[in-house]
């Protein structure tokens, strides 16, 4: 399973992409815990999965480092929404996620080779980001037989 690590204001998550791959029968409270893990795992304050929706254009799951699932991250929609659209998930530059808090609006402002320069989060209030603040640490692959499962 693919996972790409990113970084956004001081705090950093590991997004595995269920748009093209699916993880069966893996619990992702303990994978959370897992991958976070510095010792054992890659290293990071939480997981993020990225993946289809049936409400709205993707749907966003955050765990935290502990497997606590949160009903929304902001810095890890922020993540998020420049991940979709460098990557050309997201075709449009607004775009919708789907979280356990609610649904999410999206609006991306692009700058040069299409790379997202802010990102407006749009929810209970306005917040805008500038893409200085995220960034790709690495990108990897993790063997499934070490997934922790249901």
């Amino acid at each position: 399973m693919q996972f790409t690590k990113m970084q956004g204001s001081g705090s950093s998550y590991i997004l595995f992409n269920l748009l093209e791959e699916s993880m069966e029968n893996v619990d992702f409270s303990e994978l959370s815990k897992w991958v976070s893990n510095v010792n054992v795992g890659i290293g990071s304050d939480g997981m993020i999965l990225v993946g289809p929706s049936n409400r709205a254009d993707f749907r966003m799951r955050a765990f935290d480092k502990d497997g606590i699932e949160a009903n929304h991250c902001l810095i890890g929609l922020q993540c998020v929404a420049a991940y979709l659209y460098d990557t050309m998930y997201a075709e449009s530059p607004s775009f919708t996620i789907e979280t356990l808090g609610g649904d999410v609006s999206i609006k991306v402002e692009v700058g040069e080779k299409r790379k997202v320069k802010n990102v407006i989060v749009w929810a209970e209030r306005n917040r805008v980001w500038t893409k200085g603040e995220v960034r790709y640490v690495c990108y990897g692959e993790l063997e499934e037989m070490n997934f922790p499962r249901t």
